[in-house]
């Protein structure tokens, strides 16, 4: 978690997966990412009964020639409307995440809550390392 926080994570990930100029950084999956997220439609929800904001995002999936790509998985999840992941509320079944790929143009659409910021644990030696430091606890909202 420190590595994280003070972003050695992110710097390591960066330096062992150069990306071309136009590409989309590589980044950590971080603490929550749970495998084998179920497979869902497009323009499926992946927030039923969920707590926070509905939302919907639509977008298109482009390669570093701006060209469509059709087909490309995206392994999403977030923190639902309360700043919680599944496995800190521990549901049954997904819970704010799904397989989702984009359609014959490079389109994609899916049905979320908005995402908002949360705390990161404060207990342990990392909570005591910010504190001191006097950075921040939180995360912004990010899917």
């Amino acid at each position: 978690m420190a590595s994280d926080v003070l972003g050695l994570s992110m710097l390591v990930d960066a330096i062992n997966h150069r990306q071309p100029g136009k590409a989309t950084p590589s980044t950590v999956e971080g603490p929550f990412h749970v495998l084998n997220a179920p497979s869902i439609a497009n323009g499926g929800n992946m927030a039923k009964g969920c707590p926070g904001i509905r939302c919907f995002v639509t977008a298109t999936v482009r390669g570093l020639n701006d060209e469509p790509i059709a087909g490309a998985a995206l392994d999403l999840w977030q923190a639902d409307g309360e700043g919680l992941y599944e496995g800190q509320r521990h549901t049954q079944g997904p819970w704010m995440r799904g397989l989702y790929h984009s359609q014959p143009g490079g389109s994609y659409a899916v049905r979320r809550v908005g995402p908002i910021g949360y705390t990161i644990p404060m207990d342990g030696t990392v909570g005591e390392l910010l504190n001191r430091a006097k950075i921040s606890h939180m995360r912004p909202a990010h899917v």
